[in-house]
């Protein structure tokens, strides 16, 4: 009998053999064409299937059920048996591609169980056996698929079989039309088919297991989606030889069910979200959009959108930040997600919401859809009230940004509550039900109590990291002990200028905590700088991040100076950085094609999660700070504009959002930049 094996510590997939067939496979295998969560070949069925969103698995209960002669040795189990584990069966929806794994007790294709499946052991022989390599000589192996799904393996109709079939060996490996029984599956191979079937390794006692590949799967004869895009098959699977000796074959069927992957909701109760409960039952009539990317069109608001085999949300664990969504990466993803798994990226809260007063929002779609929204501006825990339906006749969207003032109620509750936004091409929907297509995002958003609120802006000129409240500006509501450093204190707008130190240089409007220097409130961030006093292109730097609470920190730097923050490595943290209270050591390295430049770092620390460069959150600070890289020379400060009084300081000096910074930058003697830049 075979050493038990162990899945946890196998060694690593040799590809030298039969790279001939195996390289079509390496061109997908472990990563979709749209993210899907397919396996990735090692030769370990276990390892590679299980735990995977989406995959299917039939059992088979008994170890050891083929037959083996009374010569065999005691304890002798057959290559032919699979293991309880069964067989895994994954469909890529984006690929159109299912994926075969089969868990054998030892080496699937080891006929005699001695450890070798090119060897025949001394009893096989005494009795006429036969253990060929790679499936050869007599050898077969067999996956029988009911593709119409009518519950019969029937000859000569529209049902396929995919193996190897006896007389030939691996690298035969094939579909054709199923014409023959299942008893006698090894000479059931009819007519071949032209959908690739691909592996990556024979089974050897490095690759112990069967692993495959049927590309173009829907194209098979017979084959139908479900009305709902859903598809169901039957299979049997069975392995062995006509010349082993006396030894049995394996046999294992039964029936699977893949279902369209969707975009599920994720506000907490009492929203309507669909929900597992405790008993593992599926409650709440909450929204999902059906993500089909052989049948429907990519529409998705923002840049991505991911699907999952079941809501994320359950009674034990509610979403209570609507973020459950953000942070899975789900099991099939349309378009480029900026953090893996967080799709919720296609609505923007421009501007602050104050009870009577209108505020901004940005929405992007990916292709034309319909859009519809809802904000619980009263905090009752739905999207019934009147005044809740942000467009009761739903918006037109056309591919692209488009922002929409909105009017916030006059009765509106002040605090945290809780919006949803849904896009389809069905046309307008409600806060609950099923499309058949889009995405649904929801949002943790605040309704702060009145302009004379105190809250704490930044002071970074650069665009990527918006300052001021009328380009929705990052700002913090100011009244908890939620802060960076030792202190923050409040402005009625952002203030911006050439070294980010209008904060700093302020006593603010209200201060909490104690500041060392009285209106220097940018204490909370320090970069461990090399001797360099810069940055570096490639390198792993450090930076304290000292918290006077725990909150949840987000940073960027723009580190190629284009004027946004959304390029790989710019989020320093993506998903956000756990702070606790106290000194935070922390490290992020800085992208190889950085610039020398001198530009600015924003760190942002609340309690609501993880953040965007703008808009306002129910606590914390927000602190900009400029920062160096490579080669670059620290930014002379402009010449006063005229009016300016004198003596004023020069750091002091505004910068009046874009179009000042844009002076800056082009018109004043490339002050901004470096000044030995390097080239993109």
């Amino acid at each position: 009998m075979p050493p038990e094996r162990d899945h946890k510590k196998r060694r690593p997939l040799h590809r030298a053999c039969a790279i001939w067939y195996v390289a079509p496979l390496l061109a997908f295998a472990g990563q979709a064409l749209g993210g899907a969560a397919i396996p990735t070949f090692t030769g370990d069925a276990v390892a590679d299937f299980a735990g995977l969103t989406g995959v299917q698995n039939i059992p088979d209960p008994e170890i050891g059920d083929v037959g083996v002669p009374n010569e065999a040795p005691a304890g002798t189990v057959s290559g032919w048996d699979v293991s309880p584990n069964g067989i895994y069966l994954q469909y890529g929806w984006d690929t159109d591609t299912l994926y075969v794994g089969v868990d054998c007790t030892g080496i699937c294709g080891d006929a005699d169980g001695n450890g070798d499946p090119s060897g025949t052991s001394l009893w096989s022989q005494l009795n006429g056996g036969k253990d060929r390599a790679s499936y050869g000589g007599e050898e077969w192996m067999a996956l029988i698929i009911d593709t119409d799904n009518d519950g019969n393996f029937e000859s000569q109709s529209s049902d396929v079989i995919v193996g190897i079939p006896r007389g030939q060996n691996f690298f035969a490996l094939h579909a054709a039309i199923f014409d023959g029984s299942t008893q006698a599956a090894g000479a059931s191979f009819g007519s071949p088919l032209t959908n690739p079937v691909t592996a990556e390794a024979i089974p050897d006692t490095e690759t112990p297991d069967l692993e495959f590949a049927i590309e173009d799967f829907s194209t098979l004869p017979g084959f139908a989606f479900n009305p709902d895009g859903s598809f169901a098959l039957r299979v049997h699977f069975a392995q062995g030889s006509d010349e082993d000796g006396g030894i049995g074959e394996e046999h294992v069927s039964g029936s699977v069910e893949f279902q369209v992957p969707r975009d599920y909701g994720d506000a907490p109760a009492p929203y309507p979200t669909p929900i597992y409960g405790q008993d593992g039952r599926l409650v709440g009539d909450g929204p999902s959009h059906e993500l089909k990317a052989l049948l429907n069109s990519e529409v998705y608001l923002g840049s991505c959108v991911d699907g999952e085999a079941a809501p994320l949300v359950s009674e034990a664990t509610p979403s209570i930040m609507a973020d459950a969504d953000d942070n899975d990466e789900g099991s099939l993803t349309f378009g480029t997600c900026a953090v893996p798994g967080d799709d919720e990226d296609g609505v923007e809260f421009l501007t602050p919401m104050y009870p009577g007063e209108k505020a901004t929002i940005r929405v992007t779609a990916n292709v034309d859809c319909f859009l519809s929204a809802w904000i619980d501006f009263n905090a009752d825990g739905d999207w019934d009230d009147l005044n809740d339906n942000l467009f009761p006749t739903g918006k037109a969207l056309e591919p692209g940004a488009q922002e929409f003032e909105i009017d916030v109620p006059g009765k509106a509750q002040p605090g945290a509550t809780y919006a949803r936004f849904r896009c389809t091409t069905d046309g307008p929907t409600a806060p609950t039900g099923a499309a058949s297509d889009g995405e649904v995002e929801d949002y943790r958003v605040m309704i702060l109590e009145d302009p004379d609120t105190p809250r704490d802006y930044g002071d970074a000129p650069n665009p990527a990291l918006p300052t001021l409240a009328a380009e929705g500006g990052a700002c913090h509501v100011l009244g908890s002990e939620v802060y960076l450093g030792d202190c923050v204190d409040s402005e009625a707008d952002g203030q911006p200028n050439i070294n980010a130190s209008g904060d700093d240089s302020g006593a603010g409007l209200e201060t909490y905590g104690s500041c060392a220097t009285p209106g220097d409130d940018e204490d909370g961030v320090t970069f461990a700088y090399t001797a360099s006093g810069s940055l570096t292109p490639g390198a792993t730097e450090t930076v304290e991040v000292r918290a006077n609470a725990a909150c949840t920190l987000s940073a960027w730097i723009d580190f190629n100076d284009d004027g946004d923050v959304n390029d790989e490595g710019e989020a320093l943290f993506p998903g956000g950085q756990a702070l606790a209270a106290g000194s935070n050591s922390l490290t992020f390295t800085v992208p190889e094609s950085a610039q020398d430049l001198a530009t600015y770092a924003r760190f942002r620390c609340t309690t609501d999660g993880a953040t965007q460069p703008g808009g306002c959150a129910s606590d914390g600070e927000v602190e900009d700070h400029p920062v160096i890289i490579g080669d670059a020379q620290r930014p002379e400060p402009p010449e006063p504009p005229p009016g300016t009084p004198p003596g004023t300081p020069p750091e002091n000096i505004p910068v009046l959002g874009f179009w000042g910074w844009l002076l800056l930058t082009l018109g004043i003697g490339g002050l901004y930049r470096a000044s030995g830049r390097r080239k993109a």
